[in-house]
């Protein structure tokens, strides 16, 4: 077989008589291996020195905020507040039972980590009542001052957390958290 050869792999392995070759299996391997890889140093050399282009920071966004997923007609009171990793560590090693607690039916709590920065952020959502986003439409709109004398019941149901934490965590990832 003649070392100055460029043919491609399945050539010489289909010209190769292993039964009775002078070569060793070890001088075959070196000399596919060798001829393959210098048709790709160029192409490995070029693509090594290519610059990253610089990672574009997300626009930054406020901790308190009010919020509407696109699939729900409820409105939420959002408020993301930083937490360190101590307190991470503690609710890691929380039970499940402890951890899933709610303490207000009208209240959704979850943990986000911040994918940019890696920055950990407890979220806390509320249920904005339907009578005082009418109420305040009609003042800030219209100027006319209604008094309510009913009583709003709201709570989350199982479907509704779940929605709101993974429309949530969707728009949250498009910005940065300050």
């Amino acid at each position: 077989m003649n070392h100055q050869d460029n043919h491609s792999v399945p050539t010489l392995l289909s010209q190769a008589n292993f039964g009775q070759a002078s070569t060793s299996c070890a001088e075959k391997t070196f000399y596919m291996t060798s001829s393959s890889h210098s048709q790709y140093d160029n192409t490995n050399y070029n693509m090594q020195t290519q610059i990253a282009p610089p990672q574009r920071t997300p626009p930054v966004h406020p901790n308190t905020f009010f919020y509407r997923p696109p699939n729900d007609f409820w409105h939420y009171y959002v408020n993301c507040k930083e937490i360190c990793y101590d307190t991470v560590t503690f609710l890691l090693n929380k039970s499940l039972q402890e951890s899933n607690t709610q303490s207000n039916e009208n209240e959704c709590i979850f943990y986000y980590q911040q994918q940019y920065d890696t920055r950990f952020y407890k979220i806390t959502c509320e249920t904005v009542s339907p009578l005082l986003i009418n109420n305040c439409l009609n003042k800030n709109f219209l100027g006319i001052e209604l008094q309510n004398a009913e009583q709003e019941h709201l709570a989350f149901t199982f479907d509704q957390r779940e929605n709101l934490k993974y429309c949530l965590r969707q728009y949250l990832g498009q910005y940065l958290l300050n």
